[in-house]
């Protein structure tokens, strides 16, 4: 059946940004305790029961989970697969 909607492979981090709700600093966040202070165009992704803080930062990805914390360029996501090579390959599969 023909249909005519924009697709998007929700596979990356920008590709999710580019969908999520954005607050007023374009600015998207998933967690309970996330404080944000002169903080633009960021993504941050924690769980409920984690505490972060982010001051004065701009185009960042933030994404915590199971005791793991990324920071990343959201400029630079490519880069996110070498990070992940490269820690696998150090400390092994636990913490990819």
């Amino acid at each position: 059946i023909p249909a005519n909607f924009a697709w998007s492979d929700i596979g990356t981090w920008n590709a999710l940004y580019s969908y999520a709700k954005k607050d007023q600093h374009e600015n998207v966040i998933k967690g309970a305790m996330v404080y944000t202070r002169n903080v633009e165009n960021c993504i941050v992704n924690v769980g409920d029961n984690k505490l972060v803080a982010l001051n004065s930062v701009r185009n960042l990805i933030v994404v915590e989970q199971d005791g793991i914390l990324l920071i990343a360029d959201k400029d630079k996501e490519q880069e996110i697969r070498n990070v992940v090579s490269d820690v696998k390959s150090k400390w092994g599969e636990k913490y990819v």
